[in-house]
């Protein structure tokens, strides 16, 4: 069984849901990437009387920062705040908040294989432009549904944009 990485549990355990676990009231709010704003979840901010919120939340992202107290990047600095751990006792208990282990590296190696295929992709595309370039009007439509199918499969198999390519150089007759 796969173990979660700082990565992992960066990317899945959510500020928000971190607030609601803690009772940390949260509201909407709109400044800059920052779409949430609570009170500063740290002790040590203000000595705990803090009167408005400083604390910013950008929930697309999972981030946070307090202006307060110039600090905050990902849900373990939160965490360690509200529950007053190190980052080692964080990262331990945030483990089991973890869903599925390993995911973040599994999306790093998919684009690692699927990259170099689609570079092949353009690189076909492109010699056909350059023998054919009174063409160019009509593969902007085509190169749109290129991406978007290139991009569906490489959430699946890498090998399927392979094939793909074989076809396409068939199709475009590219050597």
């Amino acid at each position: 069984m796969k173990t979660a990485s700082r990565t992992d549990i960066a990317k899945q355990v959510k500020i928000l849901d971190l607030a609601k676990k803690f009772g940390i009231t949260i509201e909407s709010a709109s400044a800059g990437n920052f779409d949430y704003r609570c009170r500063c979840p740290s002790p040590d901010h203000k000595m705990g009387k803090e009167k408005t919120s400083s604390c910013y939340i950008n929930s697309r992202d999972n981030n946070y920062y307090c202006y307060g107290c110039n600090k905050g990047v990902s849900s373990i600095d939160f965490y360690m705040s509200c529950a007053d751990k190190t980052f080692a006792e964080a990262m331990q208990e945030m483990k089991e908040m973890v869903k599925n282990p390993g995911a973040y590296h599994d999306i790093v190696d998919q684009k690692r294989v699927a990259f170099p295929i689609l570079v092949e992709t353009s690189e076909i595309i492109r010699a056909f432009l350059i023998e054919n370039p009174e063409q160019m009007k009509n593969m902007t439509n085509i190169l749109k549904k290129i991406d978007r199918i290139s991009f569906e499969l490489a959430k699946e198999d890498a090998d399927k944009i392979e094939e793909m390519n074989k076809k396409l150089k068939n199709i475009l007759g590219v050597k």
